[in-house]
This record gives C-alpha cells, sequence and structure tokens, in this order.
C-alpha cells in the first residue's frame, strides 16, 4: 500500500513493527478527535439486530468508531477515483463484495452517475442510426 513521506518515514523508523491499538482505544481516541474538532451535528445513530431496532440521536463525534473510519476510506477512494479492485486490495477483502458494501455514495452523486450512464448509452445509439 502506498504511503506518503511521512508515514513512510514512521515505517522505516520502527522497522514495519508499529504497534496497532485495540478497537477501544482507536475508538476513544477517534471520539476525542473528532469531539475536539467540533463534530456536533445531531445524527440519528441505529442500532439493533432482527426485529428490533433502536434509534437515538446523538452528536456525530459520539457516532464515530474505526468502523465508520474503514467506510470513509473506502468511499472517499472510490469517490475520487480510485479502482475498486485496488481499494479491496488496500482494505484486505477477499470478496469485492464487501468492498462494494462499504461503499456509501452519496444519492446526488448517484443520480448524476445513473444519468450521465443514459446519456452515453444514447449517444451510441445515435452514432449507430447515423
Amino acid at each position: 500500500m502506498a504511503l506518503d513521506p511521512v508515514a513512510y518515514e514512521n515505517w522505516q523508523r520502527y522497522e514495519g513493527k508499529l504497534t496497532v491499538p485495540a478497537n477501544q482505544t482507536m475508538n476513544a481516541q477517534f471520539k476525542a478527535l473528532c469531539r475536539a474538532a467540533g463534530l456536533k451535528r445531531q445524527v440519528t445513530h441505529v442500532r439493533g439486530s432482527g426485529a428490533e431496532r433502536l434509534e437515538n440521536t446523538i452528536p456525530l463525534w459520539q457516532a464515530v468508531s474505526c468502523h465508520t473510519a474503514r467506510y470513509t476510506f473506502v468511499t472517499l477512494q472510490y469517490e475520487g477515483g480510485t479502482d475498486i479492485v485496488f481499494i479491496q486490495d488496500s482494505v484486505g477483502h477477499a470478496s469485492l463484495t464487501t468492498t462494494r458494501k462499504y461503499l456509501k455514495t452519496r444519492m446526488k452523486e448517484r443520480l448524476s452517475s445513473t444519468l450521465t450512464a443514459f446519456d452515453k448509452l444514447r449517444e451510441r445509439e445515435e452514432e449507430r442510426t447515423h
């Protein structure tokens, strides 16, 4: 995986033997950073399994976790034009289906993409008929 120069320098300094904190520790650090950054917008947090669904409204900083960071990474990479197979490899998914589940593209962009696809199909059809 490509690293920016600062991350690569740290990787070399520790000879690739960086400790990985537990998810609980990272979640606490993410939440503290997001709170300090002022992410206070209220969001609906949904939890539950099966038929039981629990919803409550919380500040955004409380909803952030390692898992939401992973979703964000995958989505931003995809929206930035990175090939989905490269994303799959970088996050270590065995299945492309799993990587696709992580994509949280915005509705506006989905609509635009769909309309563009239809425009391209129409253009091809017009080229064939002329």
